[in-house]
Order: C-alpha cells, then sequence, then structure tokens
C-alpha cells in the first residue's frame, strides 16, 4: 500500500493541472467581448435606449449601417481577409414588433453568416466598419416605424469559442425626414 501513495500524489497532481488549463478556454471566453455601434463612416457606440438612424445608402436601399467593435478572440493572420476560415461570421437581426412579418424568417431584418474583416484599431480592439441591416421592400412607408421600439441581436461566431460572442440592444428607431419626408 506505501509504493500507491506516491502514484495517488502524483495522480492529484496531474489531475490538478489538467482542471487549471481546463479553465483557460473559460477565461478566454470570459474575455472576449462584442459592443455594436451606427454609422457610416467613423465609429459611434451604441447604447440600450438610443436611436438607431435609417439612412438611404449610395445604391438608394434603406438601411441601419451597423458597425463592430470587439476584441478578446483570434482573428485569421490577415484580419481582413473575410475569405480565411478562421474568418469571424455575424448574425444580426433587428426585431420591430408588428413588422417582423415583413422580413425573411420572422424578423423585420437579418443577416446570416456575414464575414466579417475587422481591422485592429488597438491591440486588443478590432473594428469593422459596416454591416448593411438593409429593410424590407415591403416597407413602401418607412415613416411608420419612426420612434418604434427595437431590438437588435449581434451573434459572431469566432474560431477560439466554442459559443459565439453576444450582445443585444434595444433600441428606438429613428427615420430622419431627409429619408422619407415623415412630417415633424
Amino acid at each position: 500500500m506505501p509504493a500507491r501513495a506516491p502514484a495517488h500524489a502524483a495522480l492529484a497532481l496531474l489531475l490538478s493541472v489538467a482542471s487549471v488549463a481546463a479553465c483557460e478556454p473559460e477565461e478566454q471566453q470570459q474575455a472576449a467581448w462584442l459592443e455594436l455601434g451606427q454609422g457610416e463612416f467613423t465609429w459611434r457606440a451604441l447604447a440600450d435606449g438610443e436611436a438607431l438612424t435609417l439612412v438611404r445608402g449610395q445604391q438608394g436601399l434603406l438601411m441601419f449601417p451597423l458597425q463592430l467593435r470587439g476584441g478578446g478572440f483570434t482573428l485569421p493572420p490577415d484580419p481582413t481577409d473575410f475569405t480565411h476560415p478562421d474568418a469571424p461570421l455575424l448574425d444580426i437581426s433587428i426585431d420591430v414588433e408588428g413588422f417582423n412579418e415583413l422580413g425573411f424568417g420572422g424578423r423585420f431584418t437579418q443577416i446570416t453568416g456575414l464575414p466579417v474583416s475587422f481591422v485592429p484599431v488597438s491591440e486588443d480592439t478590432y473594428e469593422f466598419v459596416y454591416a448593411p441591416a438593409i429593410t424590407p421592400d415591403e416597407l413602401y412607408e418607412p415613416c411608420v416605424i419612426d420612434g418604434r421600439p427595437a431590438t437588435i441581436r449581434a451573434a459572431l461566431d469566432v474560431v477560439d469559442r466554442p459559443e459565439p460572442v453576444r450582445v443585444e440592444l434595444d433600441v428606438v428607431l429613428e427615420v430622419p425626414i431627409a429619408v422619407d419626408d415623415c412630417e415633424p
């Protein structure tokens, strides 16, 4: 029996090292983050309760230009290479009560599986400008969604996490007069 004591000690040490190693990915998951912004050219963070502004894109489509900032996850060697197998993939949806039936899949608008080409803005922060959340073609009078509450859900699938990095915001939709001649 005494010969087994060193073996038990060695096994206990091995298990404790293995359990510490198993915790490392969880710690890494804790460090990963994602933030939503809006705008067409420069970063502007978007927070709960703020206005999400509708714009008319250069090709005439109505859209919400969404931006991403994130960090704590691995990017491809060239982070701007959206064709690399390790490029993050974005799913994003916007729900607007009473208008979800206009969009595909029960969502007002959604983007699924968009490869994201992040640009590093600092050592631990990456930025993507922008993901155009295009409104449904059946939204004939955009003014009707002005002032409506909406929920944005984003999930970023990255190579070094078993689950996507997620963020959800409740916003208020804003349709400027310049977009659809909405009466003030």
